[in-house]
């Protein structure tokens, strides 16, 4: 749009900037690029259909609609827009309520041409360029096109064929037949590049050509624009994928362009009737469907990683990795050398994350084993003690007195030996880091004697207030990015990358609701003042209120934004 309107401006728009950044932004461009309010601005938009097949992205799509509706809205407003757009596609602008009003007040549909204006589409051309059409051409062609749906491109590149098969300045039946009429020129021209490649310029042929189709959902399957640095960096030999490009283009049955956003360059099929003609990218697609599906999945997220910097939280992982690799192992789809790597990241991540989990869960059982040793060695102690308590008993009725309080001593001295020992235990643990066990057993060292000594209780302090762990609550499938108390206390609420929040018990750590609803990472929670709803929002652009007893979702609010990182609720 901007490139459009910078080539009719006299010089360009201070405000051109704005048509990204805000929604009245064309209407601002629009009075910059007329100051006279005489004047009229003419935007016409060709094979409108495209916002909806090569625009993955709703928030731009809808910015756009937004705009144009925008500042043809404005009282008395300058600007003129026409958009043609292929039948079939009629409703995808019909869900957006705004700009489907105008659509529906304002259109004008295009029949197909009758036969006589088929001729004069044929006729009128050529006799401005001196060209001399053999009787029956016209005829045969229009007999052709005539009642057939979408033949117009078909019918223009049979033009061109017929035009390149010129005997001198006449356009001859022979030829025309020659090269397969009007239904059979660009499927035709299609194959026989096809057949006269080699093995590996067939196969660069089928990775290429597919890339270009966008499967249709409910739908006809379109074109898709293609950076040509994606088709370049599909894994197939650079001699056959370039053999491919060049000869689909000679032929016109390519095209080539520049993103007007990136000013890279692009490629795709010229002709959507190349998809519905030719019968072996018909067959291609009919038994790739869900593999080219795939694909795109994958490539969306791994464009996302890259567009993040490569940062680790936008790995795939889980059930999802396993079936991503489950899949590569399976097409014949080729990768381009960002998806493999995505993969390998993710599988590299997903090791490493399994490594350190087994590792922890080594060293608890290497701590509880030693603690097992501790205890044996504790009751062997005490048995000792048991004894000379019991010969001490034995050795005169007279002194028993003196032996009851040998025995309470001796009782004594093995609790607080006990508890000696289920400090030092403690003191252990919690030199090694974990303070979640440090704390069971420095608990257990002051409950064990009724009097316990400082030093124990000095364990006991430390373990209490040292940073580390108090509960680890395992259940979500990534990373998680927040975690709240409920005011009271009881509850803890958690969010993570998985979309999914979790309320948790405070007391027991176990795992209280889940709550799906989120399609992407749970960023922020909060707890209502009185602890009965919670509050979350997401990346996916959404804020939901849940009903905290229920784990019912109340109410959902979506905004214009690229994501929500912070949420709060009013006391």
């Amino acid at each position: 749009l901007s490139q459009a309107i910078l080539r009719v401006a006299a010089r360009p728009p201070a405000s051109l900037h704005s048509l990204k950044s805000t929604e009245n932004g064309l209407l601002r461009v629009m009075k910059d690029v007329l100051p006279d309010t005489k004047g009229e601005l003419l935007l016409v938009i060709n094979q409108f259909e495209e916002l909806f097949t090569q625009v993955p992205q709703e928030d731009v799509r809808q910015h756009f609609l937004n705009s144009l509706v925008q500042a043809l809205s404005e009282p008395d407003t300058p600007l003129r827009v026409i958009i043609s757009m292929r039948a079939d596609f009629y409703d995808r602008p019909l869900r957006y309520p705004a700009f489907g009003r105008l659509v529906r007040s304002r259109t004008e549909v295009v029949l197909p041409l009758s036969e006589e204006e088929l001729e004069l589409a044929i006729v009128g051309p050529a006799s401005r360029v001196g060209l001399i059409l053999e009787p029956g051409l016209v005829q045969a062609i229009v007999q052709d096109v005539s009642e057939q749906p979408g033949a117009l491109p078909l019918l223009q590149y049979a033009l061109t064929e017929l035009f390149e098969r010129r005997d001198g300045r006449t356009l001859t039946v022979n030829a025309y037949h020659d090269s397969g009429g009007v239904l059979g020129a660009l499927a035709r021209r299609a194959e026989e590049i096809y057949k006269g490649l080699d093995l590996a310029g067939q196969q660069a042929a089928r990775q290429v050509l597919l890339r270009l189709v966008t499967v249709g959902e409910g739908s006809e399957d379109t074109r898709r624009r293609v950076r040509k640095a994606e088709l370049m960096a599909i894994d197939v030999p650079d001699e056959a994928l370039n053999q491919v490009i060049d000869l689909y283009s000679k032929y016109r049955l390519l095209t080539f362009d520049r993103d007007p956003v990136t000013r890279e360059p692009t490629v795709e099929v010229a002709h959507e009737a190349l998809i519905r003609e030719w019968n072996r990218l018909r067959a291609w697609l009919a038994n790739s469907r869900e593999d080219m599906r795939t694909q795109r999945r994958l490539a969306a997220l791994a464009d996302e990683w890259l567009n993040s910097d490569r940062n680790i939280s936008y790995l795939v992982t889980g059930p999802r990795l396993a079936q991503l690799n489950q899949w590569k192992d399976q097409t014949d789809l080729v990768l381009t050398a960002l998806e493999g790597e995505y993969l390998e990241e993710s599988n590299a991540h997903r090791y490493v994350v399994s490594f350190v989990e087994k590792r922890r869960k080594a060293q608890v059982a290497s701590l509880q084993r030693r603690n097992e040793k501790f205890l044996i060695a504790l009751v062997g102690v005490l048995l000792v003690a048991v004894l000379v308590v019991a010969v001490l008993f034995g050795f005169s009725l007279r002194q028993r007195d003196r032996a009851r309080d040998n025995e309470r001593a001796a009782e004594r001295s093995a609790t607080d030996a006990q508890s000696v020992a289920l400090a030092a235990n403690a003191q252990q643990a919690l030199s090694e880091g974990d303070t979640e066990l440090a704390v069971v057993l420095a608990l257990d060292a002051v409950e064990t004697t009724p009097n316990p000594s400082s030093s124990v209780q000095r364990v006991l302090a430390d373990a209490a207030y040292a940073p580390g762990t108090r509960a680890v609550l395992m259940g979500h499938e990534g990373q998680v990015y927040d975690a709240v108390f409920s005011p009271d206390g009881k509850t803890i609420a958690t969010g993570g990358a998985d979309g999914a929040i979790i309320l948790w018990d405070a007391a027991t750590g176990e795992l209280d609701k889940r709550l799906d609803g989120h399609t992407a990472t749970v960023t922020s929670l909060d707890f209502s003042s009185d602890g009965r709803w919670l509050l979350s929002g997401s990346i996916d652009r959404s804020v939901r209120l849940w009903d905290v007893a229920t784990g019912i979702l109340i109410s959902r609010f979506l905004g214009d934004v690229e994501g929500v990182w912070s949420v709060a609720l009013s006391p």
